[in-house]
């Protein structure tokens, strides 16, 4: 089987300020790209990340971008310590938290007295929800 590169490749980057869609040819030269601002909500339940926002701006400027050079591959990536809960259909079924929200201080406390030590992780405790663990026990 001979293989093939692809002709275009769309790189979904969602970040604390912006999130953008950058289209790519074979030889990774930026063709073109896009990008809105990323919009935090307060709550309830906790500061989030306004994911039907992103998700309705790549779903529209993939097409787009497709017109432009056909995507074969699309590749996505995250900032921080950002994770999404999904059901088995692959619906969020929480809203996605903002790693810089401020837990409550029971949350704190709690993580600070299950949380591994540095000479296992090598890893401190991070501030706020920087860390999945952290935001997991939250949840």
């Amino acid at each position: 089987m001979a293989s093939t590169s692809p002709r275009g490749i769309a790189v979904v980057d969602v970040g604390a300020t912006n999130s953008k869609l950058i289209l790519f040819d074979a030889e990774l030269h930026v063709i073109e790209q896009r990008k809105i601002e990323t919009v935090h909500r307060e709550g309830p339940p906790y500061r989030h990340v306004d994911a039907e926002r992103i998700v309705d701006f790549v779903v529209g400027t993939l097409s787009e971008l497709d017109r432009i050079l056909p995507v074969d591959a699309i590749v996505v990536s995250g900032f921080g310590s950002t994770l999404g809960c999904v059901d088995e259909a692959g619906n969020l079924v929480t809203p996605i938290m903002d790693y810089m929200a401020e837990p409550p201080a029971e949350i704190v406390e709690s993580y600070a007295r299950i949380a591994p030590p540095f000479s296992e992780t090598f890893c401190r405790i991070a501030p706020v929800a920087l860390t999945h663990a952290k935001q997991l026990l939250w949840l």
